[in-house]
């Protein structure tokens, strides 16, 4: 009996040693993943244009604010965000698309995704491949109605050619984008609709929506386009919520227009004042407030962001329930999930990091996705 536990002694060692070397290689290959997500993306990161001679006609993103409804007819909550936009900008032409006037664009100009378009089965994603199409073929800004400007846009676009906003809700957000006509990225959008449109993606409509059309669509084709080609045309992705560490202009005194465009996300129109605060000692605030929205969400869309916005608890929950699994004491237990809420605060208030979404979430998604 010696003999033969000795005999596969070795042998079990060489079997730990081989599931060793598995993990730490998976391991390595996920960072890989995760360096290369946020490799992509700072390689793109939006930074302001000053004005100069040679600009002097303006952006090349076309003066056109396109925003989208039902019909003409907008609820009392979205229209001051309406008005918004155009007594800021009354030199853009602004745009007020409608179920039927979107239906007429894909029509016309994009007859071979008609179908496609007719048989989603969420008129949101209807929504969202419109807003595509209606930036390759005229250009311009779309923004949700939900999203108010709190200044001009002027510095945003000037010298851009395509801007995606980042959002800490994996990826990049498609509530506000603008492009020049023909830009060849909203075209490869609208081309890998069909092969998204088949994809099995989730459970529930939420998921479905975010990865066939939506926003986590938009980062995904997003990043395999960037990654593709050495030298895109022009893609910029701005900064996400909250205030931020701002560019420095590169030429002359601190100017409005310059502060880094992140969108502010949870604020309501009573708390606008926030969004105007002049840039002091480098930190910047956004151009755009947050209204009521999110119109198109399900009970499954609650769940998601009530998980989202209270990661801190449910760490403390998992964590507590660990150790009553292994120790089954309540004051440990105690200790732990207090530990945990306090760790996983500190990390995501002081480094602005979810370690959920950057190590986790976004990889995994990443290579579902693709």
């Amino acid at each position: 009996m010696k003999d033969m536990l000795a005999a596969r002694l070795p042998r079990a060692r060489g079997c730990s040693l081989l599931a060793l070397g598995a993990l730490v290689a998976l391991l390595i290959g996920f960072m890989r993943v995760v360096w290369r997500l946020a490799h992509l993306e700072t390689r793109h990161r939006w930074a302001p244009v000053p004005p100069a001679p040679d600009m002097a006609g303006g952006p090349a993103i076309p003066k056109v604010i396109h925003q989208m409804y039902q019909s003409e007819q907008l609820p009392a909550q979205w229209r001051n965000g309406s008005a918004a936009w155009k007594q800021l900008h009354p030199d853009y032409r602004y745009v007020l698309w409608t179920d039927a006037s979107l239906r007429e664009l894909i029509a016309a100009e994009y007859p071979q995704m008609l179908a496609l378009y007719d048989g989603y089965p969420h008129a949101t994603q209807r929504w969202d491949a419109s807003r595509y199409a209606i930036l390759h073929h005229h250009g311009g800004l779309y923004a949700d109605l939900d999203l108010r400007p709190v200044r001009r846009v002027d510095g945003l676009l000037r010298g851009q050619h395509a801007l995606l906003p980042h959002t800490p809700n994996i990826g990049l957000t498609n509530a506000l984008m603008a492009s020049t006509p023909r830009h060849p990225f909203f075209g490869e959008l609208l081309r890998q609709l069909p092969a998204y449109a088949r994809a099995p993606f989730g459970l529930s409509k939420h998921s479905k929506v975010l990865m066939s059309t939506g926003s986590t669509y938009v980062w995904a084709v997003f990043l395999r386009w960037a990654e593709a080609r050495s030298r895109p045309p022009p893609v910029r992705v701005l900064p996400h919520a909250g205030p931020s560490r701002a560019a420095t202009p590169r030429h002359g005194a601190q100017d409005a227009s310059h502060d880094v465009p992140n969108l502010i996300t949870a604020e309501d129109w009573g708390k606008c004042s926030v969004c105007v605060t002049p840039a002091v000692g480098g930190v910047s605030r956004s151009a755009f407030a947050h209204g009521p929205g999110s119109s198109w969400h399900s009970w499954d869309s609650a769940v998601v962001l009530w998980a989202f916005c209270n990661l801190e608890l449910l760490v403390a929950v998992a964590a507590a329930a660990a150790v009553r699994l292994v120790l089954g004491r309540p004051l440990r237990q105690a200790i732990v999930a207090g530990g945990s809420v306090v760790v996983v605060g500190v990390v995501h208030r002081v480094l602005a990091l979810n370690l959920l979404e950057t190590f986790i979430a976004r990889p995994l998604i990443w290579l579902i996705m693709t």
